[in-house]
């Protein structure tokens, strides 16, 4: 009977020792982890807010954030407040790598620290996820994008944890196909993105024409015609009807289609959700 006892204590304690593994309380962790299967704990920030500073900057503000090295081993890292400079030298809270204030570019955002966990920095780079760490800089953790306009200037947004705003972006003007046709979004949300939030604005080619629009998510190949998401109608060509939705996306492409010819369709990205 002891022996039972002792085995099912032992259970006991295993067990929750395994649910207290996956889980972390980042008001008070510090120092080194390890998360279950050798992996980094996911999704373990507190307060994450990326931002726009200026045409060449950004920063990164969070109460505790987990950053990983390359054997998946997590360090905790605290009241981080960073200012990353794309025209600054190579290196630390600069870019990985010269030449990467270009055109109409994506730049993916990341934290990193040294193995000791005592001095924390951030980075730029074109990789979404392997940049060149500076030397001696182990652990790291991608945070975000900022994209460069046409003229080598950043792009303003406003990114609090997963969700990033950053302003109504015409992507889709008046289009008039009544099959299913793919618009590219990779110049408005990263290819990272899963889910993006669109404006959608229907209306006739001609006075007081019924117009409907329907409109399919497209996370990737295996997605046929048949899935449908959304569907909006408008009572005449004047007024339109806009209205904001979610779909999901392969960070490639989404999909629309109108009723018939005399229907048009616009759409507007307003932001997305990143995953990371």
């Amino acid at each position: 009977m002891k022996t039972k006892l002792a085995l099912l204590s032992g259970l006991l304690c295993a067990s929750l020792l395994l649910l207290g593994a996956g889980s972390m309380d980042m008001s008070t962790q510090t120092g080194t982890v390890r998360g279950l299967g050798g992996e980094a704990p996911l999704g373990a920030y507190q307060a994450l807010l990326v931002q726009y500073a200026t045409a060449n900057t950004v920063t990164v503000a969070a109460d505790a954030l987990a950053l990983a090295d390359a054997d998946g081993y997590a360090r905790v890292v605290r009241n981080i407040s960073l200012t990353l400079d794309i025209s600054a030298a190579v290196g630390v809270n600069g870019p990985d790598a010269s030449g990467l204030d270009s055109a109409s570019a994506w730049r993916s955002i990341w934290v990193i620290c040294k193995n000791d966990g005592t001095t924390v920095a951030g980075l730029l780079s074109a990789s979404t996820a392997s940049p060149t760490l500076p030397a001696t800089y182990t652990f790291k953790r991608r945070v975000g994008w900022v994209r460069n306009n046409g003229t080598s200037t950043f792009l303003d947004f406003v990114q609090q944890g997963t969700f990033c705003m950053n302003g109504e972006i015409l992507i889709l003007s008046n289009g008039a196909a009544t099959s299913n046709t793919n618009v590219d979004v990779t110049a408005f949300v990263p290819t990272t993105t899963r889910m993006v939030m669109l404006g959608v604005q229907s209306g006739g080619s001609a006075s007081g024409a019924q117009t409907s629009a329907a409109y399919f998510v497209r996370p990737g190949t295996s997605w046929t015609t048949g899935s449908l998401y959304f569907t909006l109608d408008s009572p005449a060509a004047t007024p339109t009807v806009y209205v904001p939705i979610q779909v999901l996306t392969d960070g490639t492409n989404i999909t629309y289609r109108n009723a018939d010819t005399s229907d048009r369709t616009s759409l507007y990205t307003n932001g997305y959700y990143d995953d990371f």
